[in-house]
């Protein structure tokens, strides 16, 4: 059973990322219900993962607890167009 707070789109942000599911390190259900309660955020830094500032600051923008702060759905498909675009681009001589 996929579990919605893990699965849900404001999360799933972070995987996109990070390259880890949100609450990666918590082994319950119950102790993501609780993280989440206590509004703990769903990344946690760690030395072999690099989020930059600019995509921090963004998917912290989507977790929002006052929904008119968090990007519309077609911002935030165009700044993760954009960062896929700049990903993919050649480097500059």
């Amino acid at each position: 059973m996929l579990d919605p707070v893990r699965t849900s789109p404001e999360f799933s942000i972070v995987q996109v990322f990070s390259g880890r599911p949100p609450f990666w390190w918590l082994n319950s259900a119950q102790r993501v219900f609780n993280a989440r309660i206590k509004r703990v955020e769903p990344y946690r830094p760690e030395p072999s993962i690099i989020i930059s500032p600019q995509h921090l600051d963004f998917v912290r923008r989507c977790w929002s607890a006052h929904p008119e702060d968090r990007p519309s759905a077609r911002d935030a498909s165009s700044f993760v167009e954009n960062e896929l675009r700049k990903a993919s681009s050649p480097l500059p001589n």
